[in-house]
C-alpha cells in the first residue's frame, strides 16, 4: 500500500494518530510505502508524530507482518536504475 507524508498528518493530533493506524492496519502483512517523506511539511510537529507512531508500530509489529518503506521523491533528470 502506498500512502503519502501529507496523508499520514492530520490537522490535530488524534487525526494523524488514526491516520497512521488506519495505514497500518490495512497494510499488516504486506509493504507500507511513505512516499515523500523526507521532504518538510508546514506541519512538522504531526509528520515528526506520524514517523513516531509508524516507528512504534514497526516495533509491535516485528515478527515480519509489516515493512515500512520511507521514501523520497524521485530526483528528476537521472536515470532510474532498471
Amino acid at each position: 500500500m502506498e500512502v503519502t507524508r501529507v496523508g499520514l498528518s492530520g490537522d490535530y493530533v488524534s487525526d494523524t494518530s488514526a491516520f497512521v493506524q488506519d495505514a497500518v492496519s490495512r497494510t499488516l502483512g504486506g509493504v507500507l510505502l511513505v512516499a515523500d517523506a523526507h521532504i518538510p511539511g508546514a506541519r512538522q510537529e504531526r509528520d515528526r508524530q506520524a514517523l513516531r507512531l509508524l516507528g512504534e508500530a514497526t516495533g509491535e509489529h516485528c515478527c515480519g507482518n509489516l515493512v515500512v518503506i520511507l521514501a523520497r521523491p524521485a530526483r528528476t533528470g537521472h536515470p532510474t536504475p532498471a
